[in-house]
Formats: structure tokens, sequence, C-alpha cells
């Protein structure tokens, strides 16, 4: 480093009169001479070193030499010490001088604070996926989304890369908070909102590209839609139970080899439901009894988890084929005979009334099956008893196993003189409605599980029952703007039935 002349300590003013101060102050204060000509005090920047030279390593601290003091700590000069070649000790040490931000007074108007960095803006992805992931900690456990499927949670990660599903939470979210905060007017509105018609138009461009149409962004982007029509201020009658069946057919155009994953397995799993009613509504064969999706198991599907409910489902899923044979055996033009039938009818009925946990499959405390009985909170002559499950999957379980139970009956009753079966049909539309005080603690999202099955039951109920079930099915949809009147009911369970009864 080149040697110079002595430093001089004055202040800038001083040094560009050519003033010469060679006492260093204690501070950087105002000196007397600034202060008695009433000019600005500004001191000189300091200096430290650092390196530039990329060819050599940083010794360790042990190892560098100690660097005398000249001054106080505020004037203390800053090295960066580089480790090069030569000298005594195979070692020299380079230097660079840098100019460094200078330090004024306390009193100088030009101090400043230093800049505040900003935090990089997020994007529109990133917004809805913080967004909806708020959304699963703070509402009360009736209106938690988890309700609507386990994929929920899943969710958020995949944003940002499909236009439909974006908007679809977008429009999800609207309504939930609606929900929540009950600023619906008392009347929901006849014009479905901007942000409806502007996501469904976006559905239906996503869906028509050749490779976002059937992927698993879209099929979720499809239910949740059909979720937001449940839950929108907007009179829409019951239009979001045929919406829901877009998803459906997604998933029948995807094929069981597309089911891989966990997520892509628990869109499959919550949309189950609604692809068996859709065939009884149809009156056609469950298409999960065909084409590969019965291998969806286990043993062939070892990334995903089952349950006690998606191995009672593979029962279930022979309810539509059998009212398909019932019907096509009393028009005469069934290809089975009554013997075949009847022993089909009598095979799905063991196999429903034999259901239970499959071993370890089902031990962890979420998927207890356990119930009891006990006496209703309500004054309830209709349904002294309740039913309590110990899990939702329980209640889940149990209550779309009596449904189909109460079907198998039903179309055994068309078949063979059997008086009993007339009996078991009673008790277990009474079983169904005796779920509804279990239910309505997780009302109103929490309590969809309950809707179908109301419906079978009340096909096969008095007036008396019909009327109990009209009242507790409206008002576990409560706050969901979902009417239903006794017209709407007798019209889908013979829907449902296709007048079996």
């Amino acid at each position: 480093m080149h040697r110079g002349s002595r430093r001089s300590f004055g202040c800038g003013a001083c040094r560009r009169i050519k003033i010469k101060v060679n006492r260093k102050p204690r501070v950087f204060e105002i000196c007397d001479r600034c202060l008695r000509a009433g000019r600005e005090c500004v001191y000189p920047p300091q200096f430290h070193f650092i390196d530039t030279n990329t060819r050599f390593a940083v010794p360790d601290i042990q190892e560098q030499p100690a660097l005398p003091r000249t001054g106080t700590e505020d004037l203390k000069t800053r090295l960066a010490l580089l480790q090069g070649e030569g000298g005594n000790d195979g070692m020299i040490y380079k230097f660079q001088l840098l100019r460094y931000r200078s330090t004024t007074p306390p009193s100088s108007p030009r101090s400043s604070s230093p800049p505040v960095l900003k935090a990089p803006s997020l994007s529109r992805g990133e917004k809805l996926a913080s967004a909806l992931a708020a959304s699963f900690k703070s509402p009360p456990y009736g209106y938690q989304l988890h309700h609507l499927g386990r994929y929920i949670t899943e969710i958020p990660r995949r944003l940002g890369h499909n236009a439909a599903l974006d908007i679809a939470v977008e429009c999800l979210l609207q309504s939930h908070t609606q929900l929540l905060q009950a600023i619906q007017s008392s009347q929901p509105s006849s014009q479905p909102s901007p942000e409806y018609m502007r996501a469904l138009q976006t559905l239906q461009h996503v869906i028509a590209d050749p490779v976002l149409g059937t992927s698993t962004e879209t099929v979720c982007a499809t239910m949740l839609m059909a979720h937001y029509e449940m839950m929108a201020p907007e009179r829409r009658s019951h239009q979001y139970i045929a919406h829901a069946g877009g998803a459906s057919k997604l998933i029948l155009v995807r094929g069981p080899r597309r089911v891989r994953t966990n997520f892509e397995y628990n869109l499959f799993r919550t949309q189950r439901g609604r692809i068996v009613l859709e065939a009884l509504l149809r009156g056609e064969h469950c298409f999960l009894l065909t084409g590969g999706w019965q291998d969806i198991c286990p043993e062939k599907c070892r990334s995903v988890r089952f349950s006690s409910v998606d191995y009672l489902f593979e029962s279930i899923c022979k309810i539509p084929t059998l009212v398909k044979y019932v019907l096509d055996w009393r028009a005469g033009v069934s290809e089975l005979g009554l013997g075949e039938l009847t022993d089909y009818g009598r095979k799905i009925q063991q196999d429903l009334r034999a259901a239970s946990p499959r071993g370890s499959m089902s031990v962890s405390l979420e998927e207890d099956l356990g119930f009891e009985e006990r006496k209703s909170s309500a004054l309830d002559d209709e349904c002294p008893l309740s039913v309590h499950f110990r899990s939702h999957e329980g209640a889940i379980f149990h209550s779309w196993r009596w449904m189909a139970l109460l079907i198998a009956d039903l179309c055994l009753v068309n078949l063979v003189a059997d008086p009993r079966l007339r009996l078991r049909i009673a008790d277990t539309a009474q079983r169904i409605c005796m779920c509804y005080e279990y239910a309505s603690l997780s009302k109103p999202l929490g309590a969809q599980f309950l809707q179908v099955p109301l419906i079978i039951a009340y096909a096969v109920s008095d007036q008396k029952r019909k009327d109990w079930i009209t009242d507790k099915i409206n008002l576990l949809m409560g706050g969901l703007y979902v009417t239903y009147t006794a017209q709407y009911l007798d019209s889908l369970s013979t829907m449902i039935l296709k007048g079996i009864k």
C-alpha cells in the first residue's frame, strides 16, 4: 500500500480551505470553525478493504495476522484479508482500497434511514393458495371445507398451472366467505354472478384443450364448481346435482389407469357416491363395475390407502345393476331367470350385512366405525332414539350401508313373498332417520353424507315420516339456499327407484 502524507483529521470544509487539524476528535462532532462560520460540517468518508481477486482463498480466522488498532471503534479501518503466494512464510497479503459510505454526524441534515427492502409480490396462484389454506383453520367445524372431500387440502400446491382450477377456487372461496359471514341477502339472486359465468367459460375452454381437458386439475375444477353451485346465493334450484355429473363424465373418460396418486384417488372416492346416484337416475349399470375399475384395489394400487368405506362401495356399486335387473324382469325383458336374479340380490344383501372393518385397514381413530344408540336430545316422537358415531367415516359407512340394504330389500320384495322384508325395510329407514342428530352437529357442509340416504328413506315411509324427513333435510341444508319440497322429494325418489316400492 502506498505511504502518503499524514492524514488530516479535519472536516471536509477545513480540508478545502487547507486548514490542517492533526488532533483526532473524540467523535465526529461539529468543529469550532464550522460552528462559528455557520456552515455545514461534513466529515470525509471512511475506507475499508475488500478483495476482488478470486484466485486466492480466505484463510481461517486463527491464521489471519492481527491488525493494529489505530483509534476508536468508530474510525477503525475495515480490511478484507486475502491469501496469496510468496513472502518469507510462503504467503503475501493483498489489499484493495474501496470507498465506503460516509458516516455523518447525528446533527447533519444529510442523515437518512437505510432503505427498506420490499418483499416480492405474490402471483395470483400463490395468493389463492394462501387464502385456501387459511380457510382450513378458522371456520367452525360444520363449515370446514375438508368435508367436501379429502382432496381439498392438496389443492393449494396445484394452483397456478390450470386456469379452470384457479377460477374455480376463487369462486369457491367467495361463496364460502359469504356463507361464513352470513352477508347474503335473505332472498337468493335470480341472476348468476359474473364470476360464475367467467368460471364456466374458462372451464369450457380448458375442457376443449386436448391436454388440459382430461387433466387431474380439470376434474378437480369441475367438482369445485358443483360445490360452488350448492353454496352460492343464486337461485339455481337443484341443478348442482346434475352439474356434478360433469366430473363423473371426466373420470369415466380418463379411465381407471389414471387413478395413480393419492390426490387422484381422493377425487375418485369423493365422486363415487354421485356416480352411483347417476346410474340409478339413468337406470343404467354403474360403470365402476366395468372397464378395469374393479382393479383399483390395495393389491394393485399400493400408492393409495384404502378404508372400510372403499370396500363397502364395491357392493354399493352393484345396487344400480340390481335395480335394472328387477325392472327388466317386471317388464318381461330380463336376461336372468327369477332364481338367478333372486340369488344375485341376496348375495348383495349378505355382502352389505357382513360389511365390517378389514383388519388393520381401519385401526386409526378417525376410521373407528363404532356407534351407539342414545336417547334423542330433542323431544321427538317420530325419532326418540339417535345414533351417535365415533367418527365421520363411521357415519358415512353406516348411513350408506343402510341405504344400500334398504334398496336391496326393496328389490327382493318384488321377487319373493317374504313378509320379513317389509319389517326390515321399515327398521332400516328408521335407522337412517336416527342419524339426523349426529349429522346436525356438522351442518351444513358436514351433513351432506345423509342427504341421499334420507331421500331413499322418504320413498318407503308413511306420510307422517315423509313430513318429518322433509323438515329435517331442509334443516341440514340450511344456509345453502337449497330447499326440498314434498313434490321434489316425491319426484326425485321415484326417479331413483323407478317405482320399485
